[in-house]
């Protein structure tokens, strides 16, 4: 099993990291893309409730098994690395029309500056904790 410290050390780190994502999904919510706003939601939230469970399995004394540890973290990575991907996709995508609409004057994102750079703030959050997820994958394979 895995050692008690590492998991508790890892799992704090993502449980921050998934919940100042969650945070900023909520203050840069964008009802035009529902897909990249389903994904976010849903790999930000389901990972954090993995997570919370594995937090609650340590508190309890009872051990995780190394390949379920394994399997989730691997699912939430991809997860995290697609739902990064998509968001910074769709806020930088906004950033050039604005930029386009300053130049041209035709091109209106709709975006504010704040919700822009709480959008790339937050696809940056998911790429972090997908790295942190893969050193929590090694460090298990290690064991």
């Amino acid at each position: 099993m895995p050692s008690t410290a590492r998991i508790v050390i890892l799992k704090l780190i993502q449980a921050g990291l998934l919940g100042g994502a969650l945070y900023m999904q909520y203050n840069s919510m964008e009802f035009t893309n529902h897909g990249v706003m389903m994904l976010s939601c849903a790999s930000l939230g389901g990972f954090l409730a993995v997570v919370l469970g594995m937090i609650g399995a340590v508190i309890v004394q009872q051990p995780v098994p190394k390949r379920a540890d394994i399997l989730y973290n691997l699912m939430g990575a991809c997860a995290l690395g697609a739902a990064g991907y998509f968001i910074v996709d769709y806020f930088y995508v906004a950033k050039d029309a604005n930029l386009a609409e300053k130049i041209i004057g035709k091109i209106n994102s709709g975006l504010s500056e704040e919700t822009r750079n709480m959008g790339l703030a937050k696809g940056a959050v998911c790429f972090i904790t997908a790295f942190v997820i893969l050193i929590d994958i090694v460090a298990t394979l290690r064991e």
